[in-house]
């Protein structure tokens, strides 16, 4: 109420200049029109890419200036350096490169005359409150919201060129621009009568605030009990990534010992075989030797009945009983032999079993130990799930700012990709990365990456995305030990990542990304921002150079999505055709069900992926957000 109030004391005050009034709103200050000047600065290119700016304000004081002077670092104007000059008056101006003026400020000057002296003289017009196509780029807020409209023709004929985004969120006619004016006076008038009444509600609201006040005491001392149970559940944590750590060296060490018993029994299993070929060439011989000893048998009985003869011939001259003991002799000498190799073949045998029972037993007992010790890890890792689940923010935390969803689904038990999300005074942070690699070393930097982020967004009293971006590779590349390294030495690990800052209050949205881009549909077209192609690491090819910060003014209903590279890069299609399911698809896709409602939205892009997947293994993590403002 007390914000209402204040719109009618500035709006009795608002001058009537050609026929129109221009209700300014109180919300709208210095800080917000630097902001907006910076972001027009960005998508502009003066003639000869001219990168050293002055620029001149109309102003009563020097706030406006100041203000300028303090935002308009290289990395807000996209590597442009900006000169601020404090002008009380138009009669000698120095040479410029853009020039702004307040009509709201100044109502008897004429802008579409100064318009006329910026063309002739090759600088930039920026004005706020004056006519339609009357300055190069007019912008006003109205009731809590800001509209501009942009001039092409006289831009053009100044020799400025400019990016397609500015043009994409001006108004594009006067009648659109005037209708915002008609509405202001009809306001003016319900305010006029309303005031009254709204005075002695403002009393009425002075007398709450003071009971307020007294809850709001009451709430402090609530705060600083949770903020030490915050203090508590962060040392809990440390401690939980302190044993996370502890158990990726353990999970090494376990692997490097499988693949050693691996090799253990491959080799195990080679002495098994030549054994076991061994004893087969024995039986071979050993078969060969009995076949051949039952031929001699064979001969010998031949032999024996040539023999039996020679007996019976020979009986007339010798005794019976002397050839029956000569006969016996021999069959017991041969019997023996016979026995003895025998037994000698089956005490090698018996060895040779012995020796297969306890190899078997040996290779059954590292079996279970192995299948003991996979059991363990896999335990280990989906207890690290939970960890990498309670650290990950809910999307509840923005649901009552924005409508999303956020289709998230890992590779493997735990994921390479996470989202971020936080709220700073009147900004919403939104946050989607893709780390260097899945499973357990991917899900190690995404911890560093929200710890990182957590810490950044905390310290800053006022948060950029590109200069979130910046400190966060700042800070993978300290705790990575990348900086000073040969290439063949550091590790490459970091991370893709598209960050987007919301601020309801100016509707504007600022853009930074590594590699990964941010879609904006609005009014069934899309628009794609490009990300800087670097990553969130070390780079010997970039150095350090900053990312860039995208200003785009916002309106209702836009849809906004960022997403990791897992959702196009899936494998699938027909049998006979599988191909990836490509970002041009996914663009199509979203640019269909934009319209829908956000859970719809969710459901639909969670069949399409499935049904493109099919019956092939998922290779990748997957990470979609969908917002709409």
């Amino acid at each position: 109420m007390s914000n209402k109030l204040r719109s009618i004391g500035i709006l009795l005050l608002v001058s009537f200049v050609y026929g129109f009034s221009y209700a300014q709103s109180d919300n709208f200050t210095d800080e917000d029109r630097a902001r907006y000047i910076c972001g027009f600065i960005r998508q502009v290119t003066w003639p000869g890419n001219v990168r050293n700016l002055t620029m001149g304000v109309l102003e009563p004081d020097t706030k406006l200036s100041e203000e300028l002077r303090r935002q308009a670092v290289p990395e807000n104007l996209r590597d442009k350096t900006l000169t601020v000059v404090s002008l009380q008056s138009l009669d000698s101006l120095p040479k410029l490169h853009l020039l702004f003026v307040n009509k709201s400020h100044y109502p008897e000057l004429r802008v579409y005359s100064l318009m006329n002296t910026a063309v002739a003289n090759g600088f930039l017009l920026i004005s706020e409150a004056a006519l339609f196509r009357q300055s190069m780029i007019n912008f006003v807020a109205i009731e809590d919201k800001t509209y501009y409209e942009v001039n092409e023709q006289e831009l053009q004929k100044a020799g400025f060129t400019y990016m397609s985004i500015l043009a994409f969120g001006a108004i594009k006619n006067q009648e659109d621009w005037e209708a915002l004016f008609r509405e202001t006076r009809r306001e003016l008038s319900n305010l006029r009568n309303d005031f009254e009444q709204l005075q002695q509600e403002v009393e009425l609201k002075k007398q709450e605030i003071e009971k307020q006040e007294k809850v709001i005491s009451d709430n402090a001392k609530e705060i600083t009990v949770m903020s030490g149970e915050i203090n508590r559940r962060q040392e809990q944590m440390d401690e939980q990534f302190a044993r996370l750590t502890s158990l990726n060296s353990d999970v090494a060490v376990k692997q490097m010992e499988l693949k050693s018993r691996d090799n253990e029994i491959a080799l195990m299993n080679v002495e098994k075989q030549n054994i076991i070929e061994e004893q087969n060439r024995i039986n071979a011989e050993h078969s060969e030797e009995i076949d051949d000893k039952k031929a001699q048998i064979e001969n010998l009985n031949m032999q024996s009945a040539d023999l039996n003869t020679q007996i019976n011939e020979y009986l007339a001259t010798l005794k019976m009983q002397n050839i029956i003991i000569i006969l016996s002799v021999l069959l017991v000498i041969f019997l023996s032999c016979f026995g003895f190799y025998e037994y000698r073949n089956y005490k090698r045998k018996t060895a040779i079993n012995l020796l297969l029972e306890a190899q078997n037993k040996e290779i059954a007992e590292q079996r279970d130990q192995i299948a003991h010790q996979n059991r363990e890890i896999t335990d280990s890792i989906v207890y690290a799930r939970r960890i990498q689940k309670a650290v990950l923010p809910t999307p509840k935390l923005l649901h009552d700012y924005v409508d999303m969803y956020i289709f998230y689904r890992p590779r493997d038990i735990v994921s390479g990709d996470f989202y971020w999300m936080s709220r700073k005074d009147d900004k919403l942070i939104i946050v989607a990365a893709d780390c260097t690699g899945h499973g357990v070393p991917g899900a190690f930097m995404s911890m560093l990456g929200v710890a990182f982020l957590n810490e950044i967004v905390n310290k800053e009293n006022e948060v950029y995305a590109n200069e979130i971006l910046n400190k966060l590779r700042n800070n993978v590349i300290q705790s990575l030990n990348q900086a000073g390294r040969m290439e063949e030495e550091y590790t490459k690990d970091g991370m893709d990542i598209a960050l987007c800052i919301i601020d309801h209050p100016s509707m504007t949205l600022q853009y930074s990304g590594a590699y990964n881009p941010l879609i904006l549909i609005r009014n069934g077209e899309m628009t794609e921002i490009k990300a800087d192609k670097m990553p969130v690491a070390y780079s010997d090819v970039h150095g350090e150079k900053t990312f860039t910060n995208n200003l785009i003014p916002l309106l209702v209903d836009d849809c906004i999505y960022m997403f990791s590279d897992g959702y196009a890069d899936q494998f699938g299609g027909t049998e006979e055709k599988t191909k990836k399911f490509s970002t041009k698809r996914l663009k199509s896709t979203l640019l269909k069900v934009h319209e829908l409602p956000m859970s719809e939205q969710e459901k639909i892009m969670a069949h399409h992926h499935d049904e493109w997947r099919g019956s092939h293994k998922q290779i990748d993590d997957v990470l979609l957000i969908g917002i709409r403002v």
